[in-house]
């Protein structure tokens, strides 16, 4: 899910009162975050870490603010990114090419 309604709406929300999108009850919205940032990505096993479905969560708006003005999650170390990506390759979780996988084996990213 990408965009929806947030669980946590009322009328003490700065969003409250903006205008409804897509059909939520009020301006109040959730959408999906990165819990590492996108700007983080910065080599090809992090951008395949932060891109990855793991990374992902749906979070209000309002929550989304605080979290940014509190600082980044911090990038992980590289051999739980790679763990983490296998694992998702694994299940099926997590498409990539060939030559990818190859890679990822052999330590090259």
């Amino acid at each position: 899910m990408s965009f929806g309604e947030c669980e946590f709406r009322n009328e003490a929300c700065p969003y409250y009162k903006r205008p409804i999108k897509k059909g939520n009850e009020s301006g109040c919205f959730s959408d999906r975050d990165h819990i590492v940032p996108q700007r983080l990505a910065q080599t090809g096993l992090a951008t395949l870490y932060i891109y990855s479905p793991e990374n992902y969560q749906q979070l209000c708006r309002l929550e989304h603010d605080k979290k940014t003005l509190e600082g980044d999650e911090p990038l992980p170390d590289q051999d739980y990114m790679k763990e983490r990506i296998v694992a998702q390759i694994a299940l099926g979780k997590l498409i990539v090419s060939g030559e990818i996988k190859k890679r990822l084996k052999k330590g090259q990213l």
